[in-house]
């Protein structure tokens, strides 16, 4: 059987039956309704006949963890390039948990990453002990608003070329 929903084990009710040329009893240990933990549990069932003979059978609950765990992203991000850079560290929290036991909370690219300047997909995957996964996703947008630098040559004063109502100017912006 598999988890109760939310929680990492399972209410299990059972059936038994005895027979007997004089009739019995049957008693389980841990009895029909218990709280099953997740696992393999054993169930021992001994059945009492009203002469006192008795006899035992056993037989196993196992409680699968099929929930998959519950993660939730953040909206999608924007940020600034980093003055005379190109990228932009990033950081952001995913939260994640899980019915039993959440193992592994991983995203690509990680928090603190350094992002470039675009827009850059995050897929987060959260998995727990038992192997069920979720995804989510969202966007970090790295803008640049740093304009850029130019340093202008000084003012030239030329003559004209003899011949010519022309000069020709050569320079370099920096």
């Amino acid at each position: 059987t598999s988890t109760a929903s939310g929680r990492c084990d399972r209410v299990v009710e059972f059936a038994t039956t005895v027979t007997d040329n004089c009739g019995a009893d049957v008693v389980c240990e841990p009895p029909s309704g218990s709280v099953f933990a997740l696992g393999t549990n054993t169930v021992t069932c001994t059945a009492t006949d009203t002469s006192g003979n008795q006899k035992t059978c056993a037989f196993l609950v196992i409680v699968l963890d099929t929930e998959r765990p519950a993660i939730a992203c953040p909206a999608d991000i924007t940020v600034n390039t980093e003055p005379g850079r190109c990228d932009a560290v990033t950081t952001f929290a995913v939260n994640a948990s899980d019915n039993c036991a959440l193992a592994t909370l991983v995203c690509v690219p990680p928090s603190g990453n350094r992002f470039s300047k675009g827009v850059t997909t995050v897929t987060c995957t959260a998995t727990d002990a038992s192997g069920n996964t979720t995804n989510c996703s969202f966007r970090v947008t790295v803008n640049d608003p740093e304009p850029p630098t130019i340093i202008c040559p000084q003012n030239l004063v030329l003559h004209t070329e003899p011949g010519f109502c022309s000069a020709r100017a050569t320079f370099s912006p920096q």
